[in-house]
């Protein structure tokens, strides 16, 4: 069986309520495991409680912060917190390939949460506008303007859910393919509005992007555009 075959399978059998037991043995929050597979502390809630499923990727990702293997977090933790600490952490290599992502909670929460503009249905975020702080992926040390957005809607599903966090790194080249945070203002008495997409083309006088759900595809004139910025990836952030 594949590697992603065999966590498929096991995703199957995944209890919340196993999870969150794990995660209270090794003393940590909703939000360092929110951090650790790419979400909000709301969507670990869900998760823990039945209402939300857990995919193949978080699951991995969850089971690398709790030095356990996907297999294990199938099951209750081990009896006692100390037997769970004893094992110390590091010591039980990532399953199926996933390489260590190390000690998230201990990364600095200093990258801004932007927010959703108030009243907006479209899924606009108002960059500039802070509401939280989450911590720094590896793969952002250093990017003093980096910053982080909730997915809000699913015009980009299955890449993004609703409630998705992404982390965005303004000053990284953006190429075709990359996904992207763009600001529009569609004139001079309109508020300036932020989108999600998937970058089609850019030119000196037009910026054309996509979305996946339902696909469509849109253009914008290049003087409407205030900024373009990357989506980082998985593995752009992490090195998986």
């Amino acid at each position: 069986m594949r590697k992603v075959g065999k966590l498929a399978a096991m995703k199957k059998k995944f209890d919340g309520r196993h999870l969150k037991a794990w995660r209270n043995a090794r003393g940590l929050k909703q939000a360092d495991l929110a951090d650790a597979i790419g979400r909000v502390s709301a969507v670990i809630s869900r998760i823990e409680n039945g209402v939300q499923p857990i995919n193949e990727d978080q699951l991995a990702r969850a089971a690398a912060l709790l030095d356990a293997t996907p297999e294990e977090l199938l099951k209750p933790p081990p009896a006692t917190v100390k037997e769970l600490r004893d094992r110390g952490a590091g010591n039980t290599a990532p399953a199926f390939g996933t390489p260590a992502i190390g000690s998230r909670h201990e990364a600095p929460r200093d990258v801004p949460l932007h927010g959703t503009a108030a009243g907006s249905f479209r899924g606009a975020f108002e960059i500039g506008n802070t509401v939280d702080y989450v911590r720094r992926p590896a793969g952002l040390a250093g990017a003093k303007n980096a910053y982080a957005l909730q997915v809000v809607g699913d015009s980009m599903a299955p890449r993004y859910e609703h409630g998705d966090l992404i982390y965005v790194h303004p000053d990284r080249v953006v190429r075709r393919g990359d996904d992207i945070v763009f600001t529009v203002k569609a004139d001079e008495h309109a508020e300036a509005e932020s989108f999600v997409k998937r970058l089609v083309s850019r030119s000196s006088d037009k910026l054309v992007v996509e979305q996946y759900n339902p696909p469509q595809e849109t253009t914008w004139e290049a003087r409407l555009v205030i900024r373009c910025h990357k989506v980082m990836r998985n593995h752009e952030l992490y090195g998986v």
